[in-house]
């Protein structure tokens, strides 16, 4: 009876060892799914550490760079130029003016009718100081004008700004005018705010305005003014009362 019972139970013991095992090799397998998932989720959070590490070091790159070329534009063509490098920190859109504010002022030496400058390209004047902060007005904005020549011809003119914010406009009042497309457009000098030669920008497209006896000289600005962040203030000799460019 015995000998038979062992056969009979020999069955079970085999199922609860099958179930024993099968219950540890689930438990092993939901254990090492979970350790892969803290895995993946830490793998995740370095990763997204490192992204914003990386984006740190591109956006002090990008502002070394920036600066480097400030430095370079000292020590190289315009040597002479004393300058310092300010900070767009607001800007308020007003109609179709922009006010420009930057982070220095009256205690940095900051003086009205001073130009500003990218490092690049002209960028505007300052009309307001206060202790701690100016007020610029954009080249391009459309109450101020900037003497000008053609770098080709030498021709001297005045360049209005526009509603456009990246384009200036120079009108002649003769269909006989002197321009090409893609001509280069640089800072005349005139009436002492802008050092003479600096580089404005580049001729757009030409507009024939017959009925009004004109032709409108459509230049597209070197500096991009929809993303500028660092300028530099011009900060012109003692003596020198820079005139203040406002079309009337």
């Amino acid at each position: 009876m015995r000998h038979y019972a062992r056969y009979i139970l020999l069955p079970v013991h085999f199922s609860k060892e099958i179930l024993s095992n099968s219950f540890s090799a689930t438990f092993s397998y939901i254990s090492n799914q979970n350790s892969l998932l803290d895995e993946t989720q830490e793998q995740k959070e370095t990763i997204l550490e490192l992204k914003a590490q990386l984006m740190g070091y591109n956006a002090l790159q990008k502002e070394y760079d920036r600066l480097s070329r400030f430095v370079s534009l000292k020590e190289n063509d315009f040597a002479s130029l004393d300058f310092q490098v300010s900070r767009i920190v607001s800007v308020v859109n007003n109609s179709n003016l922009k006010r420009v504010f930057i982070n220095k002022g009256e205690v940095d030496g900051i003086k009205v009718g001073q130009p500003v400058l990218s490092y690049d390209a002209v960028v505007g004047q300052i009309i307001d100081v206060m202790p701690g902060y100016s007020e610029i007005l954009f080249v391009t904005d459309p109450i101020h004008a900037l003497p000008v020549l053609n770098e080709r011809t030498g021709d001297q003119f005045i360049a209005e700004g526009t509603t456009n914010i990246n384009f200036l406009r120079v009108v002649v009042n003769t269909p006989n005018h002197n321009f090409e497309v893609e001509d280069i457009i640089l800072t005349s000098g005139l009436g002492q705010a802008f050092p003479r030669n600096y580089p404005v920008g580049t001729v757009d497209r030409i507009e024939n305005r017959p009925e009004r006896n004109e032709t409108h000289i459509w230049v597209s600005t070197f500096a991009n003014f929809s993303d500028i962040d660092l300028v530099g203030i011009y900060l012109l000799p003692e003596a020198t009362k820079p005139d203040l460019y406002y079309i009337k």
